[in-house]
């Protein structure tokens, strides 16, 4: 009896060496962090030459894959990837075409910043209207720009400042200024949410605030979040909590900077300004985005959109788009 249950169990042990073997050779190779754009090597379109020192020295956030077919079917006729390179990051940029691209023809061209904890996903209605209507769009994911894995661009979001941000923007609009088929003396600028702020920043940039023709604002969020309380630099903490999310002190602090910033230089601001909000809004607060527009003075127009959302819902965007935005921009580019 002792001989057949220690047959038995030999038995049971070889089969389980077998199964594991071949459970472990039927796993297909442990997917590393970084890029994984399909068959393609990760190239920079743009290299700048002023950016040498690392602003990430962690590595690079989990990139899924994104191919230009999915790209295709997603934004637009002609979508094209590329990467921006920022302080020796990678910055994940889509370059949208207008329908019946020409390429003998130059085409204004839209910078599109998306929110908080975002990426640039977000805009893909906007970018198939302003194709349909002749814009190029060129969007990106700021690095660090979201506390998951959707963000394509390098960087953390612990990592991830307004500082950063601005650095994002001014490298992918250099970026664009290289560009054969860009109207480089038509240069729009929209940004929702947080982008929108960021699009603030962007109009008192010295670099940049002269560049774009007009800026479009969405729901700009004006207050960064949890500097209310912050009376100097040395009260800012290393780390806080923000819609679910972990920031470091360099976001804090350029948030403590730049909302007493764009305030006081707003008012010098001398493009036209649309800026669009919803009345139900749970996040963006009618009032701060008319104070805003008042700020700004004569060249800003404000537009409610009522009982819109943070995000405009799907039904509303053609009235958007072909009401607003779009007339918007064409008085910006004849």
């Amino acid at each position: 009896m002792k001989r057949i249950i220690a047959f038995l169990l030999a038995v049971t042990m070889l089969l389980t060496l077998a199964c594991t073997a071949t459970t472990d050779q039927a796993k297909p190779a442990k997917e590393e962090k970084g890029y994984s754009y399909p068959g393609e090597e990760r190239q920079m379109a743009y290299k700048n030459p002023a950016y040498e020192d690392a602003a990430f020295a962690e590595g690079a956030a989990y990139a899924p894959k994104f191919t230009d077919e999915s790209l295709r079917e997603q934004f637009s006729y002609t979508g094209t990837i590329h990467w921006v390179d920022c302080h020796n990051n990678h910055v994940f940029t889509v370059l949208s075409l207008p329908n019946g691209y020409d390429g003998s023809q130059k085409y204004p061209l839209v910078l599109m910043l998306h929110g908080f904890n975002s990426t640039l996903d977000e805009w893909t209605y906007y970018v198939k209207g302003l194709n349909d209507a002749g814009y190029a769009c060129l969007l990106f994911d700021f690095r660090g720009g979201h506390s998951g894995n959707a963000s394509r661009s390098d960087g953390k979001m612990t990592q991830m400042s307004f500082d950063t941000k601005l650095a994002d923007i001014r490298a992918v609009t250099a970026y664009a200024e290289t560009l054969d088929m860009v109207d480089t003396d038509h240069l729009l600028l929209a940004g929702h949410s947080q982008g929108g702020m960021m699009a603030l920043i962007t109009m008192c940039d010295e670099q940049l605030k002269d560049r774009f023709n007009g800026v479009l604002l969405l729901a700009p969020y004006t207050d960064a979040g949890l500097v209310s309380g912050f009376a100097a630099p040395e009260d800012v903490p290393d780390s806080a909590s923000l819609l679910l999310c972990t920031v470091g002190k360099d976001y804090l602090y350029g948030a403590w900077k730049y909302e007493r910033r764009i305030w006081e230089a707003l008012p010098a601001y001398n493009r036209p300004v649309l800026l669009m909000t919803g009345g139900a809004d749970e996040i963006v607060q009618v009032d701060d985005v008319r104070r805003v527009a008042e700020t700004i003075g004569d060249n800003a127009a404000f537009e409610l959109v009522e009982n819109g959302y943070h995000d405009f819902q799907p039904e509303l965007m053609d009235s958007v788009l072909s009401d607003s935005v779009i007339p918007f921009f064409q008085k910006l580019v004849k």
